[in-house]
């Protein structure tokens, strides 16, 4: 808990930053949006090499503590291109790359760990409340960034001096970055390692991949989650990235109520994620699952129906929700299904995916909203009413995968008579009928 407590911290003060320190730097607006997109994109494929750097170092915890470490050491070039007041476009993208390389590599083969270090029936429980302290201090990191940036530029018309304030403002917020996960490291180092190596690990190829999507039954379970994962990031992405312009242009509500609504999300979170966690242990992380995919659907609409701040506060506590019941599901469900010699490759491979699901679906929400404006210049709010919508429509397209996820596979009688006698699913009707 404290671990994650670190790891968020880092997230609030640093991550969250970057694009705002690329900008504090003039090295343009396209640059700003491109290190928020275009280096975890890079991190992910790097990161495919994890499960054979576990397989090589014979212990997950070696690598996670060598990934933490890395990523604690990548904001070193940051502090000192903030502390000079200068640094150039590749160096901020080379040490970006750098972080998200050794944060996805470190996450991948900690999945392996943490499964090995918490036992199956309090997952539910526990992964919530963890949600929860990670929301929690990603929260707090955010608002203290905005605070000291906001305090550091002053009221006065930004000069040389003012620049000077902001640039020593990012210097601390990324040293508080790398100590916070100096922290973590600390606290991993800590852990026990009750199986360094699952019993035959391996990783796990493209091609089955392929193999397993085109299977039947529990065969393609694993694979048909994470190709749902997808298609929800792909058609979340296509308006969430421009979400922020759109609050900041054309409400002008100005950053200190921007900041509110965008920390409504994660304060709802804070708040749900227990009961959340408490949900999946009752009930299953599945339907769990089908709460939070089809409670999505509806935001790009919400989005849509009415500019009111009020409103959208009302859509951004309703967006917490779901989307905590939705991350919340998917991770339990990742650990259910995914096998122990393989979860590290399919991790791996998950986050890839992933990432380049999310920089696709940006980037063609912004090619959508600049078509929209044939003028050119500022997009107007009808361009961005016109991804929002296009963004539900792409949601209620992955409810069929959804489905293929959630739906029960078929048995012949005869296996499923075979199965309900062995000692193993005994003892796992028995886990889910056991009380909290």
């Amino acid at each position: 808990m404290i671990d994650v407590a670190g790891y968020a911290l880092m997230v609030g003060v640093g991550e969250f930053y970057l694009p705002a320190f690329v900008l504090a730097l003039a090295l343009g607006e396209i640059a700003s949006g491109l290190v928020a997109t275009l280096p975890p994109v890079v991190g992910a494929a790097a990161q495919l090499l994890s499960a054979r750097g576990v397989r090589w170092l014979r212990s997950h915890k070696a690598w996670v503590l060598i990934m933490v470490g890395c990523q604690a050491l990548s904001f070193v070039p940051l502090i000192v291109g903030a502390a000079i007041g200068t640094m150039p476009a590749w160096a901020v993208f080379l040490a970006a790359s750098a972080y998200w390389t050794a944060g996805l590599g470190a996450g991948s083969a900690w999945s392996t760990l943490i499964a090995t270090l918490v036992p199956r029936p309090m997952r539910a429980t526990w992964f919530g409340r963890r949600q929860r302290v990670y929301q929690l201090w990603t929260l707090a990191g955010f608002v203290l960034g905005g605070v000291i940036l906001g305090a550091s530029a002053g009221s006065a018309a930004t000069g040389d001096a003012d620049r000077a304030r902001v640039m020593w403002a990012f210097t601390g917020l990324f040293v508080l970055a790398a100590l916070a996960r100096g922290m973590s490291w600390v606290l991993l180092q800590r852990h026990d390692e009750p199986e360094p190596m699952p019993r035959g690990h391996r990783p796990v190829g493209w091609r089955e991949l392929w193999k397993r999507l085109r299977a039947r039954g529990d065969a393609a379970r694993d694979v048909r989650l994470i190709a749902y994962m997808l298609a929800v990031s792909f058609a979340a992405n296509f308006a969430a990235p421009y979400i922020n312009p759109f609050v900041l242009s054309h409400m002008e509500t100005g950053y200190v109520w921007y900041a509110v609504l965008i920390g409504t999300v994660m304060a709802t979170k804070v708040v749900t994620l227990p009961a959340c966690g408490r949900f999946a242990k009752r009930r299953g992380s599945t339907r769990l699952l089908v709460i939070g995919g089809i409670g999505m659907t509806p935001i790009g609409l919400m989005w849509m129906l009415s500019p009111s701040y009020g409103w959208l506060v009302g859509v951004q506590i309703y967006s917490g929700v779901v989307w905590g019941c939705y991350e919340l599901a998917v991770w339990l469900l990742l650990l259910e299904h995914l096998k122990e010699n393989e979860r590290t490759s399919m991790v791996s491979w998950q986050l890839f995916f992933e990432r380049c699901a999310i920089a696709l679906g940006s980037l063609a929400g912004g090619w959508a909203l600049h078509r929209a404006d044939a003028l050119g210049g500022r997009p107007p709010p009808e361009a961005y009413q016109a991804i929002f919508g296009v963004s539900t429509l792409l949601r209620l397209a992955t409810l069929p995968l959804l489905w293929l996820v959630v739906a029960r596979p078929r048995r012949d009688p005869a296996e499923s008579a075979a199965v309900l006698r062995s000692p193993a699913s005994a003892a796992v009707r028995l886990e889910e009928r056991s009380p909290e």
